[in-house]
């Protein structure tokens, strides 16, 4: 059996979460939506690590459908969660902590598309962000964690801190109702670590 050869698929969860994120292919309408998307090549430097074909295309593909995203957002040039994703990747590209990095970032950083009013384009981002949160989910439980949940905990508590300056000084959102969309969030991360 070669290694680039897909049939027949091992991993059908995997190869079906594929299969959803292909379905909801799009090309986005001339409108466009303030947001940031980073093209970060996280998904690059995991599909190098990961020996499972079925992760692999659906990594790709992710890697595809972020392009397309990055085509109809503006973001601005200077971005302290961009700038924070690569600092984490400059550090250490061990597969786990790249996972968690990704988790951060779909997870905490993209939060914000559930701010914004629902257009064509937020909706289809929402639902891809929702179809790679599955996957992040699924590549968490694929990769031994021993001894560096502490260091995890850390990375969250501070992209947690940079999420929430940034919805109260760049989105101008208030403490509180940033405050209740975080302790939301903070129940979202307990399927990775426990409260």
């Amino acid at each position: 059996m070669s290694k680039y050869v897909i049939f027949p698929i091992k991993n059908q969860i995997v190869w079906n979460l594929y299969k959803k994120l292909l379905n909801n292919f799009w090309i986005g309408d001339n409108e466009k939506v303030s947001g940031l998307i980073y093209n970060d090549n996280l998904f690059k430097y995991l599909i190098r690590e990961i020996d499972c074909n079925e992760i692999k295309f659906f990594l790709s593909h992710a890697m595809f459908i972020e392009s397309l995203h990055s085509d109809i957002i503006s973001s601005p040039e200077s971005n302290i969660k961009l700038d924070w994703i690569n600092l984490q990747i400059s550090n250490d590209l061990k597969l786990s902590r790249l996972i968690v990095i990704s988790i951060c970032k779909y997870y905490i950083f993209y939060i914000d598309f559930n701010l914004l009013p629902n257009t064509s384009n937020v909706i289809h981002i929402r639902l891809d962000i929702k179809i790679i949160k599955e996957m992040l989910l699924i590549l968490f439980n694929f990769v031994s964690f021993d001894g560096y949940l502490v260091l995890f905990k850390d990375l969250f508590e501070e992209a947690i801190c940079i999420q929430t300056n940034y919805m109260i000084n760049e989105l101008k959102i208030s403490s509180i109702e940033t405050k209740t969309i975080i302790e939301e969030l903070r129940k979202e991360l307990e399927l990775f670590i426990p409260a």
